[in-house]
């Protein structure tokens, strides 16, 4: 996970994209989101349509009793390797060979 990125694009464009019918959340484009703070996504709901929804950028660990502030990273190679994010990776990839 990358410890920074962006969301900038104008959110009519975003709806008209992944043909959202519309969203109530309210939205600025940032060139900074970090671990902790807010960012959209584009989610399906219980009828299969597409939805604009605000989620918490970062990585909780499974062991930690509630969302800290933090900045965890780890890069693409080694991942895998490490308790933090090693049973992500397994159920996302089915598996590692």
């Amino acid at each position: 996970m990358c410890g920074r990125c962006t969301l900038y694009t104008v959110v009519q464009e975003i709806l008209d994209r992944f043909k959202v019918k519309q969203s109530e959340i309210p939205f600025q484009p940032s060139y900074n989101i970090y671990p902790s703070h807010p960012v959209l996504a584009v989610v399906k709901d219980e009828q299969g349509e597409n939805q604009l929804k605000e989620f918490i950028w970062g990585l909780v660990s499974p062991w930690a009793p509630e969302p800290v502030e933090g900045h965890i990273n780890a890069k693409g190679e080694t991942a895998h390797l490490l308790p933090t994010f090693r049973s992500a990776l397994e159920i996302r990839s089915g598996g590692f060979s």
